[in-house]
């Protein structure tokens, strides 16, 4: 009973969570819009994508230019839903969505003055209004999120009053009365099907008070191309119903890119637009701030460039997209929506996708407030790999590990190591930079190979600042020694402070690493030789990163694959970051099928349909990853340990079997990843099952997951 009880408090308290702290959402919106078949045959594809979510069309069966649903709702075709069942069956035959759930569906007002189905507000409204309740009841029936709906005048203009059929017999004031009926009477259609709809404009009031509609002046109204919007939008909110939501998408954000042109897009949301609202209370209750950015944007006028050495034309580079979206998803309350045409993100339109890995993960970093994501890695105690391992005539099992730890998702990128630079290197008296004139590492202005390196130093001894190459900020960095590893790893320990001294001591105790001139014939021996156990970022050991790479998970006898990407088969190079097994390796000057030539690394998590079984990306390939420990003995003495092949190497370094060890300091395909213990506190804190430093409901949450397990564990193992 009172586990029961417990279990009823902890849904009260999930479900008191304000709308607030949901969270931020990304969808994609655009040219490659699925239809509600390719979520059948395209699901995989589209979870693997940095989205959650997508629009989507719906169509009768053999639509025809005059009968295609989404974008003909709006006008004197009455649809059938027998011709629509298949759609709501389509969406319902996907079995697992994962994250991808945030999908809307298109209905487009397309009015178009000179084609058969325009509807004046005056006219016969009883097809608009069925139709509108037709798409909510697939929205409902087919579990989608809601309507994406598109108010955008394509050709001719719905919402501007010298347009309107009859404007010389009838006021701009009389216009607006029947456009505000209009709203209530596609309001009521559409919440008699599902009383809960989300509705998610493309823009709405605060974009009718923008600069480019009537800028804050309200007698402009009658003269502006959306001027009736806001009546209609009157409308539906004086009848929207408790359940009922909009989303003000904001359209007009395409082209932004600084901060302060979202706040004062806020701005205009929350308070400036209010006097062309007529209930503004129940706006503020209803209504939530979205963004919309145009990643190709201004393409019709100066292209779409795709090769690393021409993105600077684009009018978003690749840097320039990733802060524009997380400074849209800091000031949006819950969704950001991603529009291009020329960008094929599903696989729509015969494979011609034509986006470049930088702007992939423009996307996925663009998203993430962490600064560095780790996943867990469990499975206690789990065997060792009874596969051995054998170097310079020495025998290994490695894979176990007794403990439970994280590791990083992905290679210690340019951007992480650029920062870490920044607030530690303004002198850099340990060379955490490193230059070698002989490689021509980070010259300036040559951006054309990334193995060169990807970031940049600027200023004199004492003022040094760093920066990112365009386009190689999430390249896994590389010229890093094991020293400068550790170093980060301290600083990481320390808590990412701008102090040079956090350096020094963490992890590991860099007054060990004392001897500065390499020596073939033992340099590095003094260094210490594993970190210290309180550490909470080092350097993985070889099981700990074996594991995490090769070990099967789910159990303790679960077993191993031979590449790590959860595969016995060796992984393909190439480009294809949704196919399955796939790798960076043997990709030195490698032409990614797009006739241009990009480079050698990818983005860290480039392959998305290739993680570890943990979550890993990037395990095998792009570059050697190294080790805490020491080369096997018998060796030279100054090397530790890498592992996992880099892109200037064949699959055969990818595998299981492969130890190898590191060049005496840094060099052109090695990089490194950390190993984490996860979240610390000061003290130990008594209720902090979740062991996350706070007692919240996270912790019930575990709870309840115990005592639902108590029927099948010893009573031992229950809190």
């Amino acid at each position: 009973m009172y586990k029961i009880i417990t279990i009823c408090f902890l849904g009260l308290i999930l479900g008191s969570l304000s709308y607030g702290a949901t969270a931020k959402k990304v969808i994609q919106m655009g040219y490659d819009d699925p239809n509600t078949a390719l979520f059948i045959t395209n699901i995989n594809e589209m979870k693997s994508q940095p989205f959650d979510g997508t629009g989507f069309f719906a169509e009768p069966l053999n639509p025809t230019t005059r009968n295609q649903f989404s974008w003909q709702c709006w006008g004197t075709t009455m649809f059938s839903r027998s011709d629509l069942q298949h759609c709501i069956d389509e969406l319902n035959a996907v079995s697992d969505y994962g994250n991808f759930t945030e999908n809307f569906l298109r209905v487009t007002v397309a009015a178009d003055k000179d084609v058969t189905w325009f509807v004046d507000w005056f006219d016969d409204f009883n097809s608009i209004k069925a139709n509108m309740a037709t798409a909510t009841w697939m929205i409902k029936q087919g579990g989608a999120k809601g309507m994406f709906f598109d108010i955008e005048s394509y050709s001719g203009q719905l919402w501007q009053y010298s347009e309107q059929k009859y404007k010389t017999t009838k006021t701009f004031a009389q216009y607006q009365a029947q456009v505000k009926q209009r709203g209530r009477e596609v309001m009521q259609a559409m919440q008699a099907e599902d009383p809960n709809v989300l509705i998610f404009l493309a823009a709405a009031y605060s974009y009718v008070w923008g600069p480019s509609q009537i800028n804050g002046n309200i007698s402009e109204l009658p003269n502006v191309q959306y001027g009736l919007l806001p009546a209609f939008l009157d409308g539906m909110l004086e009848v929207a119903g408790t359940g009922v939501r909009f989303v003000d998408g904001y359209e007009g954000s395409y082209k932004f890119k600084t901060l302060t042109e979202f706040q004062n897009a806020r701005t205009a949301f929350t308070t400036d637009c209010l006097p062309i609202v007529a209930d503004d209370a129940k706006y503020v209750q209803k209504y939530t701030l979205g963004f919309g950015l145009w990643m190709d944007v201004d393409h019709r006028i100066g292209g779409w460039y795709t090769s690393p050495t021409q993105q600077y034309l684009n009018y978003f580079n690749p840097d320039e997209f990733e802060s524009a979206l997380k400074y849209a998803l800091s000031v949006a309350d819950e969704y950001v929506w991603v529009y291009s045409e020329t960008l094929f993100w599903w696989n729509v339109h015969g494979g011609n996708r034509n986006i470049p890995y930088t702007y992939h993960a423009a996307v996925r970093f663009g998203r993430s407030n962490e600064f560095m994501e780790f996943v867990p890695v469990e499975d206690i105690g789990n065997s060792v790999d009874s596969r051995p391992v054998t170097f310079i005539g020495q025998t290994f099992f490695f894979g176990n590990v007794p403990y439970k730890y994280q590791i990083g998702k992905y290679e210690v990128t340019n951007a992480q190591y650029c920062a870490f630079l920044n607030a530690v290197a303004a002198s850099d008296p340990h060379e955490l930079y490193y230059y070698d004139p002989l490689f021509e590492m980070n010259p300036n202005g040559d951006s054309s190979y990334p193995n060169r390196g990807g970031i940049e130093r600027s200023g004199s001894d004492g003022s040094y600042t760093y920066s990112t190459i365009p386009g190689r900020a999430h390249l896994p960095v590389n010229w890093v020694s094991w020293r400068s590893a550790a170093r980060f790893a301290n600083w990481m320990h320390n808590g990412r402070l701008n102090d040079a001294s956090t350096t020094e001591y963490g992890a590991y105790d860099a007054s060990t690493f004392n001897e500065v001139n390499p020596n073939p014939n033992g340099w590095g021996k003094t260094d210490q030789l594993t970190h210290f156990p309180n550490a909470k970022y080092w350097i993985p050991k070889t099981n700990e990163w074996y594991k995490a790479a090769f070990y099967k998970s789910g159990g303790t006898n679960a077993g191993y694959w031979t590449y790590p990407t959860q595969s016995d088969t060796a992984p393909a190079p190439g480009p294809f970051d949704i196919d399955f097994n796939r790798a960076n390796h043997t990709a030195d000057n490698f032409d990614f099928g797009e006739g241009v030539d990009h480079g050698d690394m990818v983005s860290v998590g480039f392959y998305t349909a290739s993680p570890g079984a943990y979550g890993t990306f990037d395990m095998g390939g792009n570059v050697f990853e190294l080790m805490e420990e020491w080369a096997p003995a018998g060796y030279e003495n100054n090397l530790r340990r890498r592992h996992g092949g880099a892109w200037c190497h064949d699959y055969s370094y990818l595998m299981y079997n492969t130890l190898s060890y590191d060049y005496w300091g840094p060099y052109l395909d090695t990089g490194f990843r950390l190993a984490f213990s996860g979240p610390q506190c000061v003290e130990p804190i008594v209720g902090d099952i979740y062991p996350d430093c706070k007692i919240d409901f996270m912790d019930m949450a575990k709870m309840v997951e115990s005592w639902l397990e108590c029927s099948r564990v010893p009573q031992s193992e229950c809190y």
